[in-house]
């Protein structure tokens, strides 16, 4: 495949510490939807499925939405990014009951863009970002799948507001020291 073509295979994944490109795409309603739209505000778990008929990405997908009120009480969100068209992406959606955000990737270039793409098209991953874009963990399926499960992403997403000092514990925290007694 040439380099400069629409079907290129991303030429890195995304690392910890690197800044998620910003993504735009249709969800099942047919309403955009972008990432910048969460910036500042809540971090988030993107995940890339490889195909709605793998039976390891449908039991990810179930995990991740019976954790969703966990993930929502450490200030996040879940957002599935899936390969195919909108009809089947309502149609799997409804099926498993997802509470959260489910866009459609037509074409695979949002895969290919952050790296969760083979050779014969979209790859599964899962990627966590905090409220400013940061990636605090990438995994890519590689041989088999071995990407987080749902209770790794949710330590994820505690570690990450626990370091916040805007949002979780204070770095170091105040300690009052008792009055010192005057000998009399």
């Amino acid at each position: 495949m040439e380099a400069g073509s629409s079907r290129a295979l991303a030429s890195r994944v995304l690392r910890r510490s690197d800044t998620l490109p910003s993504l735009r795409l249709t969800n099942v309603d047919g309403e955009t939807v972008s990432t910048r739209g969460y910036y500042g505000r809540r971090n988030l778990v993107l995940f890339f499925v490889g195909n709605l008929r793998c039976d390891d990405c449908r039991r990810l997908l179930r995990a991740l939405a019976e954790k969703h009120d966990e993930i929502r009480g450490e200030e996040s969100e879940v957002i599935a990014v899936v390969p195919g068209s909108r009809e089947e992406a309502r149609k799997a959606a409804e099926e498993m009951r997802l509470p959260f955000q489910v866009l459609v990737d037509p074409d695979g270039e949002t895969h290919r863009r952050v790296g969760a793409a083979r050779e014969s098209g979209p790859a599964a991953a899962i990627i966590v970002v905090d409220r400013f874009e940061e990636v605090y963990e990438a995994r890519y399926e590689r041989e088999g799948h071995r990407l987080m499960d749902a209770d790794a992403v949710v330590r994820s997403l505690r570690f990450i507001e626990v370091q916040c000092p805007e949002c979780g514990a204070p770095e170091w925290p105040v300690i009052e020291e008792p009055a010192l007694r005057q000998r009399g």
